[in-house]
């Protein structure tokens, strides 16, 4: 794997960090600013990096390579910490090469950064004991700042041993070979796909294995972002659907419309994944740098869960309806339409789904009211009246305990509240009764007043519209009446 596949590939062309570099504030801070920095980019894990045992570092070309970030591993390699070496605290790392090796350090370095490709080298360093270490550094150059110098990020091994080995068996070559097969081998192990493009033209100019096994596309057949987003959805509604999501959040510059979760991909091979994805926009240098992980194996676990779930909602919705033959699919007409309702008002996803759960086992209270005043078909009782309104909270109590993750419980409990506290069971009004709940309580009473009832025939739809129009603002929320009537009248909405 080369070197530009680096997980630290997210940093490239950021000028923050020169930036931060070169300001006034003190060392402290500006290590304090660079880690927080490095750990608020999607994707650079400080705790891996802070793991490893080869010495990680960000820097610049100047004449004291003067060091931005640098991982924990630089304690065990040179004595120094991380507080001394950074912006060149106590000493700059130009001062801790072996003098002898101080222009062959830098002829390497600049000749790669010349030639755009990966530098390697080997060179001595003097640790803070005086002690003389081999190293052995890998590293490329990953931005050309606006005054002309170049950030550089890299790895630095202790090769100490290796050198005295190989010296005594003639395998130096072979030896460093395996170094820097091992460190790469690290690497390819990241699961993070990486890649870059230009905002202006789209052009990609770096795509990482990982990215293309997880969008399952060669990497050269996705050659710019129009042809990545052709091959990568090929429907077009939701082609577009993504491409708009994608452009609001590059024009917004918030980081937090950049996150996309749960996207549905198609690869080459015709099958269908899911990913989570983070864009990381650096508008001086028009780059666009693009990660991504595989969500597939999760979102396939989430939606069998989802499915048990629905399966679970629907059981508890149909043993009231074998008890109550007569408002059979009651609950499953409310659902339909307070959906309706809801997406036409334009409510969240999260908010529809509370709509959905809590339509479908409103009623589920009435399993414990007696069949013979659920299927008495003349008029109630004052006392059976009564004993019929308790189903509110005879709902609630049936799901109290169950660790909903919307408000379902108060909504059962609130569908038969007025806006005016003239319903039950609390009597509250206006915004105490959640919208939620205004919605079904609207869907609840159309269905009802349209559908036969042991103790009359159907009214109609036509009934029940001029109901909810009549009560509009008295009983019922305007906004949701307003809205329920434009499904029927203008939308066709059929029940």
């Amino acid at each position: 794997m080369k070197l530009k596949n680096l997980n630290l590939q997210k940093l490239y062309y950021l000028q923050d960090l020169y930036d931060i570099a070169y300001s006034s504030d003190s060392n402290s801070v500006k290590i304090r600013k660079v880690k927080n920095y490095l750990k608020n980019n999607r994707g650079f894990s400080t705790v891996l990096i802070n793991n490893l045992l080869e010495m990680v570092y960000l820097c610049l070309d100047d004449k004291n390579w003067t060091v931005l970030y640098i991982n924990k591993a630089c304690k065990s390699l040179t004595g120094y910490k991380e507080s001394e070496l950074a912006f060149n605290s106590i000493l700059s790392y130009e001062d801790i090469i072996y003098p002898e090796d101080k222009n062959h350090v830098r002829e390497k370095v600049l000749n790669g950064i010349k030639k755009n490709k990966k530098y390697s080298l080997s060179y001595r360093i003097v640790t803070k004991s005086g002690k003389v270490k081999w190293v052995y550094e890998i590293g490329q150059s990953v931005a050309t700042l606006k005054n002309g110098l170049h950030l550089l990020e890299g790895y630095i091994t202790d090769i100490t041993h290796i050198k005295n080995l190989s010296e005594a068996l003639n395998v130096e070559k072979e030896q460093l070979k395996k170094t820097n097969f091992l460190i790469n081998l690290i690497l390819e192990k990241l699961p993070i796909g990486i890649a870059t493009n230009r905002i202006s033209d789209g052009k990609v100019l770096f795509i990482n294995k990982a990215f293309s096994k997880i969008y399952g596309w060669p990497t050269d057949e996705l050659i710019d972002i129009e042809t990545f987003f052709n091959k990568v959805y090929p429907e077009k509604d939701y082609r577009e659907k993504i491409k708009k999501m994608v452009l609001e959040g590059i024009a917004s510059k918030n980081p937090a419309k950049m996150r996309w979760n749960d996207i549905r991909i198609t690869k080459k091979n015709g099958t269908i994944g899911y990913v989570n994805a983070v864009n990381i926009p650096v508008y001086t240098q028009d780059l666009m740098v693009s990660t991504v992980i595989d969500f597939t194996d999760q979102h396939n676990y989430i939606k069998k869960i989802t499915d048990l779930f629905d399966q679970t909602i629907k059981l508890m919705a149909n043993l009231v309806e074998i008890k109550d033959p007569y408002t059979y699919n009651h609950q499953s007409k409310v659902s339909k339409l307070s959906i309706a309702i809801a997406k036409e008002m334009g409510l969240p996803d999260e908010k529809v789904k509370a709509i959905k759960y809590a339509s479908l086992i409103h009623d589920i209270g009435k399993i414990n009211i007696p069949p013979s005043i659920l299927n008495k078909p003349g008029e109630l009782s004052y006392i059976e009246s009564k004993l019929l309104e308790t189903h509110p909270e005879n709902s609630y109590k049936i799901v109290k305990d169950i660790a909903f993750p919307w408000p379902i419980k108060e909504i059962i409990l609130q569908h038969h509240e007025r806006i005016d506290g003239s319903g039950y069971p609390k009597g509250i009004k206006n915004n105490e009764i959640l919208l939620e709940a205004k919605i079904i309580a609207v869907a609840d009473v159309i269905e009802a007043m349209a559908s036969h009832r042991p103790y009359r025939p159907t009214l109609g739809i036509e009934k029940a519209l001029e109901e909810i129009s009549k009560n509009s603002g008295k009983l019922y929320d305007e906004k949701v009446c307003s809205i329920c009537m434009k499904l029927f009248k203008k939308r066709n909405f059929i029940l």
